[in-house]
């Protein structure tokens, strides 16, 4: 048995979206599926300009962490995950909230409620971890926050900046 080999003569020849031209081979950008990893970044505490103890006080949003994120895509949802170890003080009924916001507009919250009733436990969400996914459709720099609040609450929260506290960015390719 003989198998035949044949080279490729023309001097244009095309491989998907790729095209040999001349014995030099053109690759076009690959097209990139919805859902693929772009970029992803882990940044703790200090990264996300945080510090080691962070006082809610206040029943309107006070800023825990803050940041930029430069976009790889402009055309990509970028998701942000937060989470840190906190603290409420005092006893009754308690409620805080938390949020995420880019360029200053809120993207998800959380809520978490301390009903005055035995038991004394969270009777709902917590307001950490957080997550959040952004539409984007520009290749310049996003502002993000992490934000909390008291609701009717009359006690404070305190939020800690160390080893607990972690800011996951993943941007992955939208349709």
């Amino acid at each position: 048995m003989s198998y035949r080999r044949s080279a490729i003569t023309p001097s244009n020849f095309k491989i998907g979206n790729s095209i040999i031209m001349n014995n030099i081979l053109d690759i076009n950008p690959p097209y990139t599926a919805p859902g693929t990893v772009l970029n992803m970044s882990m940044l703790n505490y200090t990264g996300v300009n945080q510090a080691s103890t962070t006082t809610i006080s206040l029943t309107s949003y006070e800023v825990i962490a803050t940041g930029a994120y430069q976009p790889v895509s402009n055309n990509s949802t970028i998701i942000f995950e937060y989470t840190s170890t906190y603290m409420m003080t005092g006893g009754s009924e308690d409620d805080f909230f938390s949020d995420i916001i880019i360029n200053g507009s809120e993207i998800t919250y959380n809520h978490q409620l301390f009903a005055s009733t035995g038991g004394g436990g969270t009777r709902s969400g917590t307001i950490f971890p957080i997550i959040g996914a952004y539409r984007n459709t520009a290749i310049t720099p996003i502002i993000y926050g992490i934000q909390s609040k008291r609701g009717t609450s009359n006690d404070n929260l305190t939020v800690y900046g160390d080893n607990s506290t972690w800011l996951k960015i993943t941007e992955i390719a939208t349709v």
